[in-house]
């Protein structure tokens, strides 16, 4: 159902895409227009964000002097802050000198990086000393490697030839890993990697990276896999990246005598990790099926026999391109007893970051060992941040003790670098009072966030204090601006004409109840959906939009539209998260939901209580979706034909009964 599909992310979801600094400089005036001017102020500093990492160009320049422009307008504090960004980008400029000079070109260019996201033009100069001072040759000017990465690694036992895997297509060994070679989407057959073993009741694990992560993906398991009865016998848990929706397909298929049913799907969002792969497990209950990418919610399948094979690794589509997909540490494991307490998770994250420290020391002491003090340095810093993940008490602090005296050997400048930061810290947090004292608190907040990730451990309590205010400030916005809460001003009349004597799309679902000025869903089944279409005698439209009230996370609401039955129709929705909303467009055709775009949108937590217009117009040339400030745009090819026929439509992806409310329903030709 498309609430699970829109749902169906990681707690951890990714960043959105991140917007254009020209669109936020106009919503900003819009915002000062309306007499909002803390909302303007962060819209203006996160422009400026994004400009600090874009190529310099003319357009980029004119947006920047915009943005300083209603900032310097509309901001008494601008000239400080200004003048705060310049401090901290000079602390950064001055300590990559120092590298410099030293020949530390590496921790050089991060300071810079730094300094540019705070004042671009402070590190003008140093940035083209330091271009300067880099070795002429290409092979001098790459870091020198650490033991872990100069040693072979191992490939994981099920990924080694020697095993006779049977392996179709191309496939080659890249140090720990295996990887296919890039698809077209013409070749009609699958690369394939499967080990000469057998699986019982399992779980099948294997990590994977794409080699480009932002185009074309997909690959998966095996499970059963059986050659020897003449056909091609087995189930296929597939993983498949829609760069069109940044969102991957998950699917468990069962293929036998030539039939490839699918037997379920659903989509999820991945967050990004930091050296790129993600892990795929399925899990072989004998005739239930368990996949789930990362921790994503796992889509199951029941089938008729329990499943008994080999395991095994594929990558390809038909008719769809692939980028190279490295896999490694592929394995059978034991089945989880039970699933671990919320006791165990965190003992396991802790035992993982541990770990994770203790290589790093180990990774520094033999690069000291090597005469490699940059590299030393680096992985020490690595660890320090590990051991800030860890929950306070004396591991934390004997930890930090026992590390701070090897980075202060290993790089001399270790003390400048923590005074600078404690001044750039201690500047930032000065400025963030500023800020709350104005009655600015998320301003406040969001430069006290910077001062806490150069000095975490002395900013610590301001933070926690700051996030109190911001709490405070949602609950007295929320009942100082009810207005803004209360429900559209709209007597109900067209909803009732167009829905009072509607339909349900598909019979099987809840109804919705039409009466004086809303269509509600009365305690919506939890992982349900209701689409209402009008009256049999209301007309085509174009155009169309309302307001949806939802009462909790997890709840969604919006139209479906271009409808011809139960099993082909679009719908654009609104969902409500745990810090914003999710605006995003579906496609259902044949039972199969199709995701065509999503957007986040950020939004303050007293907000979220109010009521959400959207409108949505679908024409032969193609769809153009509205939340609030956020749009959506898709072609007619990416879609269905525009039948013209629009309705209501509601979900609750949540796991308790709810209702969801429309209001203000306009249609239009």
């Amino acid at each position: 159902m498309i609430a699970l599909l829109a749902a169906a992310a990681a707690a951890q979801a990714p960043a959105p895409e991140q917007p254009e600094p020209v669109a936020l400089v106009g919503q900003a005036e819009r915002l000062i227009a309306k007499k909002e001017p803390e909302d303007a102020v962060l819209v203006l500093w996160q422009a400026l964000d994004i400009l600090a990492t874009r190529p310099v160009n003319a357009v980029h320049e004119a947006t920047a002097l915009s943005a300083r422009f209603l900032l310097q307008q509309h901001d008494p504090r601008e000239a400080e802050r200004r003048r705060v960004f310049a401090f901290a980008a000079k602390q950064q400029v001055d300590l990559a000198a120092q590298y410099r000079s030293r020949k530390w070109l590496a921790a050089a260019a991060a300071r810079l990086d730094v300094a540019d996201r705070f004042d671009r033009e402070v590190g003008g100069k140093e940035r083209g000393l330091l271009a300067a001072a880099q070795p002429k040759t290409p092979a001098a000017n790459q870091p020198a490697a650490r033991p872990a990465e100069a040693s072979k690694p191992q490939l994981a036992p099920l990924l080694q030839r020697s095993g006779n895997p049977r392996v179709f297509g191309e496939w080659r060994e890249v140090g720990e890993c295996v990887e296919t070679a890039a698809q077209t989407g013409n070749e009609g057959f699958l690369l394939e990697w499967v080990p000469n073993v057998r699986h019982d009741d399992h779980e099948v694990v294997v990590e994977w990276k794409a080699s480009d992560a932002s185009k074309d993906h997909n690959g998966g398991l095996w499970l059963g896999f059986d050659m020897e009865r003449g056909d091609l016998i087995g189930h296929r848990a597939v993983f498949r990246y829609r760069p069109e929706a940044r969102q991957y397909e998950l699917t468990i298929v069962e293929y036998r005598k030539s039939a490839q049913p699918v037997l379920a799907k659903a989509y999820c969002e991945l967050p990004a990790t930091k050296d790129g792969f993600h892990r795929f497990a399925v899990q072989v209950h004998g005739t239930h099926l368990r996949a789930q990418l990362d921790g994503a919610p796992a889509v199951e399948a029941t089938v008729k026999e329990p499943v008994r094979g080999a395991p095994g690794l594929f990558s390809g589509i038909a008719t769809v391109p692939c980028v190279p997909v490295l896999f490694r540490n592929f394995r059978v494991d034991p089945l989880p007893a039970d699933l671990p307490s919320d006791e165990e998770v965190r003992a396991q994250a802790e035992a993982a970051t541990q770990n994770a420290i203790t290589k790093a020391v180990e990774t520094a002491r033999e690069l000291l060992a090597k005469k490699q003090p940059e590299a030393a340095a680096l992985a020490l810093r690595e660890a320090l941040a590990r051991v800030g993940e860890l929950p306070a008490g004396v591991l934390r602090d004997n930890l930090k003790k026992t590390i701070e005296p090897q980075l202060l050997q290993a790089d001399p400048l270790t003390q400048k670098r923590t005074k600078a930061a404690q001044a750039i810290a201690a500047e930032l947090a000065t400025l963030a009072d500023q800020y709350t004292t104005a009655g600015m608190p998320r301003a406040g907040l969001e430069l006290l966030t910077r001062a806490a990730g150069f000095d975490p451990d002395g900013m610590a309590a301001r933070l926690t204090a700051t996030r109190e205010k911001v709490m405070q400030w949602n609950v007295a916005q929320a009942t100082a601006r009810a207005s803004e809460l209360a429900p559209p001003a709209d007597d109900g009349t067209q909803l009732r004409e167009w829905f009072a004597k509607g339909r349900k799309l598909d019979t099987r679902s809840q109804g919705m109840v039409v009466e004086g000025a809303a269509a509600r869903v009365d305690a919506l089944a939890p992982e349900s959906m209701v689409a209402w279409l009008p009256q049999p005698l209301a007309g085509k439209l174009t155009k169309a939009s309302v307001h949806v009230h939802l009462a909790s996370a997890d709840l969604g609401g919006g139209l479906c539209f271009d409808v011809v039955d139960a099993t082909n129709y679009a719908i654009a929705f609104v969902q409500r998260r745990a810090k914003g909303l999710r605006f995003g467009a579906f496609l259902q055709l044949g039972g199969k939901w199709v995701p065509l775009l999503q957007r986040e949108i950020p939004m303050d937590a007293w907000r979220l209580d109010g009521w959400h217009k959207v409108s949505v117009e679908s024409t032969e040339a193609g769809l153009v979706a509205r939340c609030g400030e956020t749009e959506i745009k898709i072609a007619r090819k990416m879609m269905g034909k525009a039948t013209g026929l629009f309705g209501l439509y509601a979900d609750n992806a949540g796991s308790a009964a709810a209702s969801v409310e429309l209001r203000a329903f306009e249609p239009g030709k």
